[in-house]
């Protein structure tokens, strides 16, 4: 009937124009109905044990209540939520073992998995989320006609700026797995991208899978995912050595240290024990005399070498990130005195002292007087724990131990 089809339509034009109001009043109004959920005086009668006047006096408001809460998602503070960061470490430094060739991935594989999956229970991930649509609108890119409330976009931007802190803290937590896999993989960044971006993209990657999957359980693994990622970071990165470790030495525009470093580690694994800088120079076809200038000795290209592909970059960040840093570089320590001997007897004999050494102990050395009780010698563990990796993998037991020591 005519009249019925107006009534629907008439219905169906004022549930729309509800929706739109509902629309407004969410994205105006959503940082209000926010606040209103955690004012101090509802979570002193929530929680049945504080008085108004203590949850005014600690809180102050809803809004400082919402800060604190994005503030308590940034490490080290993760021992309060369930992600569990000393196990996530595990998981990579004990999967450090199969590092070498196409297998050296497995580790950081593994570690992905872990870093996605414990998502689907972390709380403050889900916090987070909330703050994040409750303010969005205040961002300086959104464009949007509606938005949230004048009087609000102040505070909303506060909170915003709290909120981008801890996922630049999580963010760090990511960044020490993608610099292992660079290291251990020989590669770096593309010249059109940044380190912190390429760790931004494949943390964008994996929290969008995240939200999918929480959304449609059986539309994508947990493993896809951590495959996908490593196959973006391949991608978007290329065959040399990290930024940091070029930074390391000023050898002029004439010099090449990517292929001066990696020459020299070939031809030390084919098995060259001596005058290894001459095959080198002959090799780049670089002068000798200007090759002689930049490594004066063939420890100081032994120390170059380890410096790059020992190290690669600064054991530096977080303390999570600092112990998981160390392990690989002492993996790739052992590893290089079961494949390359000569090189880890270059390092010992180096006069001045090897630096990559100096550095690797002066970590371990920091990491021992921030984390081990009085009774434990910092300088002591730290010289063991470097001897120990230099023998090779076959006390790569013991070595994992005394980074446990280092842990606390």
């Amino acid at each position: 009937m005519p009249g019925g089809s107006e009534q629907r339509r008439r219905t169906a034009a004022t549930q729309s124009a509800l929706l739109d109001v509902a629309t407004e009043r969410l994205i105006t109004h959503a940082l209000d109905a926010l606040a209103g959920l955690v004012t101090p005086s509802i979570l002193a009668r929530s929680s049945q044990t504080v008085s108004v006047d203590t949850a005014y006096r600690l809180l102050e408001s809803p809004e400082h209540a919402i800060q604190m809460l994005t503030n308590r998602v940034i490490p080290p503070d993760f021992s309060s939520v369930p992600l569990n960061w000393p196990a996530f470490s595990a998981v990579n430094i004990n999967a450090i073992d199969t590092f070498g060739g196409e297998s050296s991935l497995v580790g950081i594989h593994n570690a992905l998995c872990v870093f996605i999956t414990n998502n689907f229970a972390l709380t403050s991930a889900v916090v987070g989320r909330i703050i994040d649509a409750a303010t969005i609108t205040a961002s300086e890119r959104w464009v949007g006609e509606m938005r949230i409330r004048d009087e609000r976009i102040a505070i909303a931007r506060q909170i915003r700026a709290e909120r981008l802190r801890a996922v630049r803290a999580i963010d760090e937590e990511l960044s020490w797995m993608v610099q292992i896999a660079l290291i251990q993989t020989r590669r770096r960044t593309r010249a059109s991208l940044t380190f912190g971006q390429l760790v931004i993209m494949l943390r964008s990657l994996a929290d969008g899978c995240i939200d999918r999957i929480l959304l449609d359980p059986d539309s994508i693994e947990p493993a896809d995912v951590a495959s996908a990622m490593i196959d973006l970071g391949f991608a978007l990165t290329e065959e040399g050595l990290m930024p940091e470790a070029a930074s390391r030495f000023d050898l002029g525009d004439d010099l090449d240290l990517d292929a001066i470093v990696l020459t020299a580690e070939q031809l030390w694994r084919s098995g060259a024990a001596d005058d290894v800088r001459t095959r080198v120079a002959r090799k780049l076809s670089i002068p000798m005399k200007r090759l002689v200038e930049a490594f004066p000795t063939e420890e100081s290209l032994a120390d170059a070498l380890a410096q790059c592909v020992i190290i690669g970059v600064p054991v530096g960040g977080s303390r999570e990130s600092r112990v998981a840093l160390l392990a690989a570089a002492l993996h790739r320590l052992a590893q290089f005195a079961d494949e390359i001997p000569t090189v880890i007897e270059l390092l010992r004999r180096a006069e001045p002292a090897s630096v990559a050494l100096d550095e690797l102990r002066d970590a371990a050395r920091t990491l021992a007087e921030e984390g081990t009780s009085e009774s434990v010698d910092p300088g002591r563990i730290a010289d063991q724990l470097i001897a120990t990796a230099a023998t090779g993998l076959r006390q790569w037991d013991t070595t994992r131990l005394l980074i446990d020591v280092l842990r606390g």
